[in-house]
């Protein structure tokens, strides 16, 4: 878990509107405005041809970035029927680059000539220097059941988001404490003129002094040295990305790690490494298929989504390589607008991975990032295949709103959304582990768990939760969470 300080800073300007500090100044988050200019006596306009398209506020943002999320160009002709939504596709696909807290557009309709359309943008933020305060937890809740302050560390980090209007990445990461880390990494969207391909590198060291070595009553177990380093890595990553039209998307990506763990930790749990060598060093190859048809990528309420990854960790081509294992993992999400402001979310993420010598450190099941059943927050359930179904229903209670911050100058902090949602859940998940499962009573059994939710959503795609879960073991908690349930 990161405790950075844009977060402390998110949480602070998302509870301002409750606190009366400017009126609201908009409600309508449509952001589409079409005039039609031909006379009430005339037979109206049956297609639209598109004139002259224009931009207004990207002061960084490059014109040929945002030409490329756009369904249209000057000289198409166009349905009247489908116009808005196209130019609805088109907002949405401006926003999901995050690059811009606000998109309108609007749009003049002529009858004897090329209709003209206008695009107004709040561009984001894009510079963070920030100091960071890093505590190691998978999440909130396991922090906030046991606050340890002896596993935190500290640092610097450098991100140039739409670094030289491009949509490119800069990212240097500094940080020292209880897990140090110096690394930075550096993403181009776009290769060729066509803007189809697009490849990022990134390299590091990192190092610390407890690891997670074994699970038991499905907790993880921590070995630590003070006085010494009980991991390091050196990793080198090359990734490529095919986009050939809006809504799909191919990585590849080819990683390199050099890793040595203490010797303590193998003897511990021999199976951590499934080697008598401390000292590994593999190649892992991965690629990557996203079909993304969601309206809003932080916070979707229509459309799917799909990814699809397969991976090969290690090929025997080192005296020290690790027993080569074989993963493929999907996750796919429906979004539906029910009408009258309800929505349905149900979301399927599988794994399954085969090895002839399945080596702990590698083993992620159920627990880590999106991969868990609500209600279990507080454990973790190793395993090498597993399926895991979240389903939501909610409800906007307050419509997405506008504000402006009168004492905060320019739009790009001054001007912020929000909307809230209440929801109610089901999720169930199981595993199926033949390694490890011994020690850990939540393994190979069906796990689920429901509740009632309330989601806060605003700008720079922060989404703040809370939810109140009973699992299927009868154990209540109340949850807290950063990011899209589905």
């Amino acid at each position: 878990m990161r405790v950075r300080f844009e977060i402390l800073l998110f949480t602070i300007l998302s509870l301002l509107p409750f606190w009366g500090i400017s009126g609201v100044i908009e409600s309508n988050s449509k952001g589409i405005k079409i005039a039609y200019t031909y006379p009430a006596e005339e037979t109206p306009i049956q297609y639209v041809v598109i004139g002259d398209v224009s931009y207004e506020g990207n002061k960084i943002t490059k014109p040929h970035i945002i030409k490329r999320e756009l369904l249209f160009n000057s000289g198409d002709t166009i349905s009247v029927s489908e116009f808005e939504k196209i130019l609805s596709s088109s907002r949405e696909n401006l926003l999901n680059t995050s690059l811009f807290n606000f998109v309108e557009f609007t749009a003049n309709l002529h009858p004897n000539n090329g209709s003209t359309i206008n695009i107004f943008f709040v561009e984001r933020w894009y510079l963070w220097p920030f100091p960071t305060v890093d505590i190691h937890e998978r999440n909130i809740n396991t922090w906030m059941d046991s606050p340890n302050f002896d596993r935190v560390s500290y640092g610097f980090y450098l991100v140039f988001e739409n670094f030289r209007g491009r949509k490119e990445r800069l990212r240097f990461n500094l940080r020292a404490g209880y897990n140090q880390r110096y690394a930075f990494s550096y993403t181009i969207p776009y290769l060729n003129t066509n803007q189809t391909l697009g490849m990022s590198v990134s390299a590091g060291y990192v190092r610390a002094k407890e690891i997670n070595f074994m699970s038991i009553d499905n907790k993880q177990v921590f070995y630590k040295d003070p006085l010494s380093f009980v991991r390091t890595d050196i990793y080198a990553q090359l990734n490529f990305t095919y986009r050939k039209n809006f809504y799909h998307t191919h990585f590849i990506n080819f990683r390199y790690n050099n890793l040595a763990f203490a010797d303590t930790v193998l003897l511990l749990n021999p199976l951590f490494l499934n080697s008598d060598n401390s000292h590994l060093q593999y190649f892992m190859l991965k690629y990557e298929y996203i079909s993304d048809y969601r309206d809003l990528k932080a916070y979707p309420l229509k459309g799917y989504f799909n990814k699809l990854s397969v991976t090969q960790h290690g090929f025997n081509i080192f005296h020290n390589d690790i027993s080569p294992l074989f993963s493929v993992e999907n996750s796919f999400r429906r979004y539906l607008a029910l009408g009258d402001k309800w929505y349905f979310a149900a979301g399927l993420n599988t794994k399954v991975s085969f090895a002839e010598n399945y080596p702990y450190f590698l083993e992620r099941g159920l627990g880590y990032n999106e991969n868990f059943v609500r209600g279990y927050e507080y454990y973790v359930v190793d395993a090498q295949h597993f399926g895991v179904l979240k389903t939501n229903l909610k409800y906007n209670i307050l419509p997405q709103r506008v504000k402006r911050l009168s004492f905060i100058p320019g739009e790009k902090f001054g001007l912020m959304h929000y909307a809230i949602y209440i929801n109610a859940f089901v999720d169930a998940g199981y595993t199926y582990d033949r390694v490890f499962f011994e020690r850990n009573p939540y393994s190979n059994i069906w796990l689920g768990g429901a509740g009632l939710g309330v989601d806060f959503v605003t700008y720079y795609d922060k989404v703040f939760r809370t939810e109140f879960t009973i699992n299927r073991h009868g154990k209540p908690g109340l949850f807290f969470h950063i990011v899209a349930p589905i």
